[in-house]
């Protein structure tokens, strides 16, 4: 698949679009949004494709080890959220 992807670099080949949406939803929304939303849309869509890799590697693990305790992974990260920003002095514990 590497190899694929590399075949790729500096060819004509169109690239892979992570959400399918029609040309003009993207023209559309590229135009209304402020560079605040569109920074904050990009970080979060990192965070949405570190996330499916981790899961891709978790169950990995798991089918080359079926025989050990297998690997849950739990995706909610409100609680740790909130953990950093008491830590942080951001938010008190009475608060959250």
């Amino acid at each position: 698949m590497l190899a694929s992807r590399l075949d790729c670099v500096g060819s004509n080949h169109p690239k892979p679009r992570l959400f399918p949406v029609s040309e003009s939803k993207i023209a559309a929304k590229f135009q209304t949004e402020t560079l605040p939303e569109k920074a904050l849309q990009q970080r979060r869509r990192q965070i949405v494709q570190d996330s499916h890799q981790l899961e891709l590697d978790v169950d990995h693990f798991n089918s080359i080890h079926p025989d050990e305790e297998q690997l849950a992974l739990i995706l909610d990260f409100t609680d740790d959220v909130k953990e950093m920003m008491i830590a942080e002095g951001i938010e008190d514990e009475e608060a959250a």
